[in-house]
């Protein structure tokens, strides 16, 4: 959006006050909110669109971080655009800018984040708990905290069936049931949490240093006669033909009674969402 480069007052000689496109406004007090009905006087913000008697305010950055989070909540479920306002010329008089267009879209990316799960009810308010103190673009802080919220909500093992289908070359399809063991402890930026599809073996006793030796050497001679299959690194993720590992954001709870239904649907909705 093109904003005037100055701020200067315009007053017609015979008339009401004249706006151009991007003239700096502040809302005269007294004041309300057409909708709300809360006072909205002395907010600031630029003039986006005109006609014969209303003009469209977008709110500048300053007045968007003092704005009531009641009024962006109410918008959201309503879904008004919170960020701007419709109001009568004679509601607001012409003032100097105190920001910039980059401010206001910094500002305004940062509240949309905080806010954008108001739209999804009950569900938006456990992910936005799950998410609270969170930057909206750390998504490894994100992962990290999803994987703590499901390792203490989910009971395992349990089934699950396939709904998306991320990864490519695995023999899983979608509308396969699977059972998820656990969690992997990987946090995979483009796939996001791992759920494991075997159980773990126990760990084995410890052993000491001759007999560790004598594993390693008597390991390593029957692989070379090709009599135990050699691991690769990679070997345990769907993504390496290991069908040992799948994307949680691409599973659903069978049954949708239990009580690790919602926790794993909040991680799927905020995983294609976030």
């Amino acid at each position: 959006m093109d904003f005037c480069k100055g701020d200067f007052y315009r007053i017609q000689e015979d008339g009401p006050m004249a706006f151009n496109i991007g003239d700096s406004v502040v809302v005269k007090k007294g004041v309300k909110d057409p909708d709300l009905g809360n006072d909205i006087g002395e907010w600031q913000g630029r003039i986006s669109e005109i006609d014969e008697d209303l003009v469209c305010i977008d709110w500048d950055s300053i007045t968007l971080q003092q704005m009531p989070a009641s009024s962006i909540i109410h918008s959201e479920e309503e879904g008004w655009e919170w960020q701007k306002m419709y109001l009568s010329h004679s509601d607001v008089t012409l003032t100097k800018r105190r920001d910039s267009v980059e401010d206001v879209a910094r500002v305004f990316e940062e509240l949309y984040h905080q806010y954008m799960w108001v739209d999804f009810g009950e569900q938006g308010k456990r992910i936005q708990k799950v998410l609270t103190g969170i930057p909206h673009d750390d998504v490894t802080a994100a992962l990290q905290a999803w994987k703590a919220y499901l390792q203490k909500k989910l009971t395992f093992p349990f089934q699950a069936i396939v709904e998306e289908m991320m990864l490519r070359g695995s023999s899983i399809r979608v509308g396969d049931t699977i059972t998820v063991y656990g969690i992997d402890d990987s946090l995979d930026e483009n796939y996001g949490l791992f759920g494991e599809l075997e159980q773990k073996a126990p760990e084995p006793p410890p052993q000491n240093d001759a007999s560790q030796s004598k594993g390693s050497w008597l390991t390593r001679f029957f692989t070379a006669l090709g009599l135990l299959p050699a691991l690769s690194a990679g070997q345990g993720r769907v993504g390496n033909n290991s069908g040992l590992e799948f994307p949680l954001a691409d599973i659903e709870a069978v049954d949708r009674s239990s009580k690790n239904y919602h926790p794993l649907k909040d991680y799927v909705v905020w995983y294609a969402n976030r």
